[in-house]
């Protein structure tokens, strides 16, 4: 608990200072982050340096398979969010180009379950639930297609880390622990394609 208080204080500071800043361009636009991630951004800021704010939903899914030959089911669930508040800047390299990099402190949650039965030989289930705070720089371009509209990219190397429960029945045994774990460099949600509108 004492982590994620730590984790929500950073992104209200970094909001806090979002006021200080003169704001002359802002930009909303959807974000997408491999074949099943997508999400919201909102940014702020003048034209070399802008505030970002980020809003991610990946791996959102149910999966239901009912065995009947067999006499059980089997379902898998899923869901996972992050968002992030970073500093973004940009320098144009070309008429309709520039290159982006800052950083942002991002916070995820996600679960999902595992689940077998309801045959006595073949029930059986996996829970995990997992808080990931973390630190990201962004390095990108934006492709400028006219003055209202621009699509961008960008890979975003993190360090995070995730901490949260996991359980686990298994031949009629629960088997309960505490997941600690690290993460460096590049995953399959750290490129993002984006498409912006700005105002």
């Amino acid at each position: 608990m004492k982590k994620i208080t730590v984790c929500m204080f950073l992104l209200a500071t970094a909001f806090g200072m979002n006021a200080q800043e003169k704001e002359n361009q802002k930009e909303v636009g959807i974000q997408f982050s491999s074949l099943n991630s997508f999400g919201l951004t909102y940014k702020s800021g003048t034209s070399k340096s802008l505030w970002r704010y980020n809003v991610l939903t990946a791996g959102v899914g149910s999966i239901d398979n009912d065995f009947e030959n067999n006499n059980f089911d089997q379902r898998h669930d899923s869901f996972n969010i992050s968002a992030s508040i970073g500093k973004e800047y940009r320098k144009k390299i070309a008429t309709n180009l520039e290159f982006r990099s800052g950083f942002d402190l991002s916070f995820g949650y996600s679960s999902y379950k595992t689940e077998n039965g309801p045959t006595i030989l073949n029930n059986f289930y996996q829970k995990r639930q997992a808080y990931s705070p973390g630190i990201n720089a962004v390095i990108g371009l934006n492709y400028v297609i006219n003055d209202k509209l621009v699509i961008g990219a960008e890979i975003l190397p993190n360090i995070q880390y995730s901490f949260g429960e996991v359980e686990r029945l298994d031949s009629g045994v629960i088997y309960k622990g505490d997941l600690r774990e690290w993460n460096f460099g590049l995953n399959s949600n750290s490129a993002r394609l984006t498409v912006a509108y700005r105002f």
